[in-house]
């Protein structure tokens, strides 16, 4: 509901920047609830609007949000799309810290696609870039799936280690 009244206060107030963070909002909320289809027309309409404003930092979590949709439907031609977009758009904004976002998504992405050692690498350089704690755990449980697809079981309960930790 707070999102939902987010979303119209921002239409009735003409704000698009708010319009398209309120969609992001609703499309996260729908995505954690398992509604994958109103979570991808919600990122898709903020899309639309963050484009029309021409703002890599409001585009770039729209690109990494449908990649996962993407990914999770078996798309993965249009997941690797929407992450080239996603990395343009980045580095567009300079931001560093928002990498760790797009590398975690081509991580699942290369997982998806069977390259395990390339997944494991994308992860790696993701936690390089030192993460915010929320994120560093997330990485961490990816990678630990990758290294126990691997077999390599220590390493894999040393990541998921260290994701409790962060998570404590």
């Amino acid at each position: 509901e707070w999102y939902e009244q987010s979303y119209s206060l921002a239409v009735d107030q003409m704000d698009a920047a708010a319009q398209a963070v309120a969609c992001q909002g609703l499309g996260n909320l729908c995505d954690d609830r398992g509604q994958r289809e109103r979570a991808r027309t919600w990122y898709e309409r903020g899309l639309a609007i963050a484009r029309g404003l021409n703002d890599p930092a409001l585009e770039w979590p729209f690109y990494t949000n449908l990649s996962v949709i993407a990914i999770k439907h078996g798309e993965l031609a249009d997941a690797e799309a929407l992450l080239a977009r996603a990395r343009e758009r980045i580095e567009a904004t300079g931001a560093d810290d928002a990498m760790p976002f797009y590398l975690n998504n081509r991580g699942l992405l290369l997982t998806e696609h069977g390259d395990l050692e390339g997944a494991e690498a994308v992860f790696r350089e993701a936690l390089a870039r030192q993460p915010e704690p929320r994120w560093e755990m997330t990485v961490r449980i990816n990678l630990g799936d990758v290294l126990l697809r691997q077999g390599r079981l220590f390493e894999a309960q040393e990541e998921a280690r260290r994701a409790e930790e962060l998570a404590i």
